[in-house]
């Protein structure tokens, strides 16, 4: 009896509790379900292919992720059968894939978007090329098959066609298959699939993120019916070289392609990056910079610039904005403050740009007159610098005088008004003992942080 869905409710090998249906491939079905020893959620795998071919393709599958060890792949706990069929247990990955994300979106995603994923894309698959004694191949790798989490980490998942390779043993009948515009030529004709199949997946998978065009089919390509249009075809702003790395990396013969998964990264992320910025903030173009002193202009430009770099360092896009510079990213942690804006202004200065001086202008001549007279007084600060941050208090040294809200934060050219109050006892009492030198001291100083 060929297997079928479950529904929710079953329970499997008298642990598993099926939630819900997550997806379903050519292959098998996924499903969200609850590990009722452990109590947590966790992603079961049906076999749908009751081939002895099929059976075997899905033991390798479940072998293969059992061995991997990766931030960006999947884990597999259980393998078992069950009346119902075969299955194994995985990770369960909450997120949404990356074709889904096109899709909805009706764009392809920005250079600088596709900067930030590449690392966790090239390191995955340079991980399954790493394995020994043999490497293992994915065989699929598309958009659809990379999943990001809530929190941007992103999984290369659906290893149901992937191989161990190994020279002079033939493809399992059930690892055979394809995708139209990913797949390698190689692919097609059965020839052998090696890391520079994935290889010229991965470049297929980029070339489908910058531009919302998925490739032609390589045999198409090979019999030069249809043949591969530069990525910047569809979107002019791409620099030449990226063209020049993706159609290397999407080579039809596979020794014209980079000897390496981890190269071909390299290349393509130095190409992307060498034309664009590094935006702090992903959905604004003005918050794109390229120096030191872009980073520090922006911070000195305007408040939403400030708070755009502070949002930025909170966040952890200050940490990759720095990796992008060739900064030390450990000086984020050395000029840690409690205060945010602090924390950003330590950071700058250890950076390189110099500690602001202290001018904070608060009309002396007028305001401590009419303090000795007893009048209440609104102090107007004023940051009289080009640059820098200028924070600190308005600290009392009289007893005579309280200040409610002493701190100030003032980038160049803002004000801000503290109230100044006098307290009529301790003012009279003040006035009674300074009556020999007919003058009172001044009220209050300003002390910067």
């Amino acid at each position: 009896m060929p297997p079928h869905r479950l529904v929710p409710g079953t329970l499997l090998h008298n642990r598993y509790r099926v939630r819900q249906h997550l997806r379903e491939g050519g292959f098998g079905i996924i499903y969200l379900c609850q590990d009722e020893q452990l109590q947590r959620r966790c992603a079961v795998k049906q076999n749908l292919d009751s081939s002895n071919e099929g059976g075997a393709q899905f033991l390798q599958e479940a072998r293969i992720l059992s061995g991997l060890s990766h931030p960006n792949l999947p884990g597999v706990s259980d393998l078992f059968d069950d009346p119902a069929g075969q299955f194994f247990v995985m990770d369960y990955i909450a997120g949404t894939n990356l074709q889904e994300m096109m899709d909805d979106a009706g764009a392809p995603f920005s250079t600088e978007q596709v900067l930030e994923w590449l690392p966790q894309m090239i390191s995955a698959v340079q991980h399954l090329h790493d394995q020994t004694p043999h490497p293992v191949i994915h065989r699929d790798i598309k958009p659809a098959n990379f999943i990001l989490t809530p929190t941007d980490a992103l999984y290369l998942i659906d290893f149901g066609i992937a191989k161990v390779s190994q020279p002079r043993i033939p493809t399992q009948a059930g690892a055979l298959g394809v995708s139209e515009g990913y797949s390698p030529p190689e692919q097609y004709t059965r020839t052998g699939t090696t890391p520079a199949s994935d290889q010229y997946a991965l470049a297929a998978t980029l070339y489908t993120l910058l531009t919302a065009v998925v490739p032609p089919e390589s045999p198409l390509r090979f019999a030069a019916t249809n043949p591969l249009k530069p990525a910047s075809h569809f979107q002019p702003m791409l620099p030449p070289a990226v063209d020049a790395i993706l159609v290397r990396a999407l080579s039809i013969d596979p020794a014209d392609r980079y000897p390496s998964v981890a190269e071909f990264g390299k290349a393509f992320e130095q190409a992307l990056q060498s034309h664009h910025g590094f935006r702090l903030n992903p959905k604004d173009p003005a918050s794109e910079i390229h120096t030191l002193k872009e980073l520090f202009d922006l911070c000195d430009s305007s408040r939403t610039g400030w708070e755009t770099a502070r949002k930025a360092l909170s966040s952890g896009r200050m940490a990759a904005c720095l990796k992008y510079l060739g900064s030390d990213t450990a000086i984020i942690n050395q000029a840690k403050h409690p205060d945010p804006d602090q924390w950003l202004e330590r950071l700058l200065r250890r950076l390189g740009r110099p500690r602001a001086e202290a001018q904070v202008d608060f009309g002396r001549a007028q305001v401590f007159p009419k303090l000795r007279n007893g009048e209440n007084v609104a102090v107007l600060l004023t940051n009289t610098n080009s640059s820098g941050l200028v924070s600190g208090t308005l600290q009392p040294i009289v007893d005579w005088i309280e200040i409610p809200l002493p701190r100030f934060s003032l980038l160049p050219g803002e004000q801000v008004q503290i109230q100044v109050r006098i307290l009529p006892v301790a003012f009279a009492a003040s006035l009674e003992r300074n009556l020999q030198t007919g003058t009172l001291p001044d009220p209050f100083v300003i002390v910067r942080d």
